[in-house]
């Protein structure tokens, strides 16, 4: 009873930090015949694409649109081949309108060295991304009239 009680506590401590993160958090698993499910996914995730809770536990391609799946498959199939992170920017449609994201892709493997789920890491760098225009159009505008 007492090491149920210690997972127990021990549980939600992991999920009171993982709800607590500030960029969007996704595990998503990796099924027979190329099926991506979303398994978990923090508060921040769903606050910053607008997903709704009841994404969790559908395949990413019911979730996604069509070009957005199709540029997720091939990540995750890089991830799979090399069993190594992967990271890109990239500007996505989502329920909470356009957004850019800084994703991070960490493969988790099981003990016969195979990539069975994958971590997302995403941060929304909408913001950061439109001022960068923003100073790029003011310095065209300076130089042209210098």
């Amino acid at each position: 009873m007492q090491n149920q009680t210690s997972s127990l506590l021990y549980l939600k401590y992991l999920t009171t930090a993982f709800d607590n993160i500030n960029d969007g958090v996704v595990l998503v698993a990796i099924e027979e015949g190329e099926v991506y499910r979303m398994l978990l996914a923090n508060n921040a995730f769903h606050k910053i694409s607008g997903f709704s809770l009841d994404s969790v536990g559908k395949e990413v391609g019911e979730i996604s649109t069509p070009e957005g799946f199709d540029y997720l498959t091939t990540r995750y199939r890089k991830v799979r081949e090399t069993k190594k992170p992967l990271e890109y920017i990239r500007w996505s449609n989502v329920p909470a309108g356009r957004r850019a994201y800084d994703v991070r892709m960490i493969p988790v493997m099981n003990t016969v060295d195979e990539v069975v789920q994958i971590v997302a890491i995403i941060r929304d760098v909408t913001m950061l991304l439109k001022l960068k225009e923003e100073v790029q159009e003011l310095r065209a505008k300076v130089a042209t009239k210098a």
